[in-house]
């Protein structure tokens, strides 16, 4: 039913290539759909339609051509905590890429997140999706997080070119790695990016955190800002200061227990 339903706008003849149950967040809602694609179609002009047919009452919630150029797009995913969430994408040869580009130096901020597919080689390969719903909830919540905590960076303090001193810098931008190593129950700033661990016996993947994503983050700050030796005071206090902000950036966003670090990535929290 919903296939003739997307044909009424799609055009009778065209080819169905997939046909799946799907939730679709668009415009600040989300909807339970049967998600429509069509197969490439040269003629009268190249169209490749991917249609969203309401699975409850079968009204056309979004009818889209994917014959794209090269240029942003907004993905969605489902985190660790079973969220949906929205990010920027970059779409390029009908290949999405989850940054806001697929390659080193351009843009001038690059935002990107890399999975090292559990080996320690940094820094990794760059996720990419056929279909910009990302089914990884480590890559979402690195990204996710990840732009999250820099626009907090952003938004709240007026100067900002000192955030891309120092390892951000060499770095062309925030970039972050998942599923490094096998069970590796830590995450850490290697000097020029983020590193989460899927975790193991104790934790769950470090990126489901935004705490420790911003924990992590921050000390790419202090090391941009200051340089703080990492050892006995000024050591404990590049620590502390990770923790403050991680903080404040769960207060930021809602968070229930903004004053607890972690909670809600660890296996067993009692």
């Amino acid at each position: 039913e919903a296939e003739a339903i997307a044909r009424k706008d799609v055009g009778p003849d065209e080819k169905v290539t997939s046909a799946i149950l799907a939730i679709f967040h668009w415009e600040g809602k989300f909807y339970l759909t049967y998600r429509i694609d069509f197969a490439f179609n040269p003629h009268p002009e190249p169209s490749r339609y991917r249609v969203y047919v309401d699975a409850h009452d079968g009204s056309v919630v979004l009818m889209e051509n994917r014959v794209m150029h090269a240029g942003a797009a907004v993905g969605s995913g489902t985190g660790l905590d079973g969220k949906v969430r929205s990010f920027d994408t970059y779409e390029q040869g009908g290949i999405f890429y989850l940054g806001n580009a697929p390659l080193a130096n351009t843009p001038a901020i690059t935002i990107k997140t890399y999975t090292a597919n559990n080996i320690k080689t940094l820094p990794g390969n760059i996720m990419k999706d056929s279909n910009n719903f990302w089914e990884d909830p480590a890559g979402v919540d690195a990204h996710f997080y990840g732009n999250y905590v820099f626009d907090f960076y952003k938004n709240n303090f007026g100067n900002f070119s000192w955030f891309f001193g120092s390892g951000f810098d060499s770095a062309n931008g925030l970039l972050s790695t998942i599923h490094y190593g096998t069970n590796y129950e830590n995450a850490f700033w290697n000097g020029t990016q983020m590193v989460y661990g899927d975790g193991g016996s104790t934790f769950l993947p470090f990126s489901g955190s935004l705490d420790v994503v911003a924990h992590e983050i921050t000390h790419g700050v202090t090391e941009a800002i200051n340089n703080l030796i990492y050892s006995q005071e000024p050591g404990a206090l590049n620590e502390s200061w990770s923790d403050v902000v991680g903080m404040f950036t769960s207060i930021d966003y809602g968070d229930d227990l903004p004053y607890w670090m972690a909670e809600n990535i660890m296996k067993n929290s009692k």
